[in-house]
């Protein structure tokens, strides 16, 4: 099946409330993961699963929740790691290349 922009949606806003409000917390130094980049990037989480993860690598609606799956279980099973801008553009292409 193909990626509905529906589910495009919901998952890019659902990840861009989390970083929103995650963005909001002191960030420790001790929390800091080769997934953090000194810098958010430029680029939506949306603009970035559609313009960038989807027409480049084509994935399935499968795909993309399973990726989502991927990420909830790096927060269930590391409860100090903690989304925000600055990692989830890498958790989210890494999810992708997994559930791909």
């Amino acid at each position: 099946s193909g990626t509905p922009d529906l589910i495009v949606q919901v998952i890019s806003k659902l990840l861009e409330d989390l970083v929103a409000r995650n963005d909001q917390l002191p960030l420790v130094p001790a929390q800091v993961t080769p997934f953090h980049s000194s810098r958010p990037p430029a680029i939506t989480v949306r603009n970035y699963l559609e313009d960038r993860i989807l027409k480049y690598a084509g994935c399935s609606e499968e795909t993309v929740i399973l990726a989502l799956i991927y990420i909830d279980q790096v927060v269930q099973f590391n409860p100090e790691f903690v989304i925000n801008s600055l990692n989830v553009h890498r958790l989210l292409i890494t999810a992708i290349m997994l559930a791909s």
